[in-house]
């Protein structure tokens, strides 16, 4: 890359940042990707093109050292489907707060995970530390720490360490912070 690309590189990302509530440092994020709402992103973190996220009243939250994969959704909110007399195209927030319901639940994903291309990862959601969620994969429920989940519905194949090397893992990491 030439000085004015390198330039013009810079000034985008500045951008693509921006739309984040909260930004750590070293964040790439490539082309055309969709962010919409409550959104901290923390340092060190790679997000491929096309992703997709969009938070309603909740957060999405994602850790240090996160890699996201091309065209990655994620979803905090969903609909409420109880509420009669109306349609649901016509369904307000106002409709939400009345009938009650957890129609709103932010997504983490903690530290050191990496998301596979077009995974998707819906309301409520927390991706334990360490995790791997293969591509393609439809997340609803809660990721455990060094844990590797592939297909729809997601199937735990294996996890990363054994509790053993979860130890060492992380003694290793917390030297190498000293």
């Amino acid at each position: 890359m030439n000085k004015i690309e390198k330039y013009m590189y810079s000034i985008i990302q500045k951008y693509r940042i921006r739309q984040f509530e909260k930004a750590g440092e070293d964040i790439i994020v490539n082309k055309n990707c969709t962010f919409n709402g409550h959104i901290e992103v923390g340092n060190h973190v790679r997000i491929g093109p096309g992703a997709y996220f969009v938070s309603s009243r909740a957060k999405i939250i994602i850790g240090n050292k996160v890699l996201i994969g091309p065209n990655v959704t994620i979803y905090t909110g969903d609909h409420p489907i109880h509420v009669i007399g109306k349609h649901l195209f016509d369904i307000t927030d106002a409709d939400k707060d009345r009938i009650g319901g957890e129609f709103d639940k932010d997504v983490i994903i903690q530290e050191d995970c990496w998301i596979g291309t077009r995974a998707i990862i819906l309301k409520g959601v927390k991706v334990g530390y360490g995790s791997i969620i293969g591509a393609g994969a439809v997340v609803t429920k809660d990721v455990p720490p060094y844990s590797i989940y592939v297909g729809t519905p997601p199937l735990r194949i294996y996890d990363r360490f054994t509790p053993e090397e979860v130890m060492e893992h992380q003694r290793l990491l917390e030297n190498r912070l000293k």
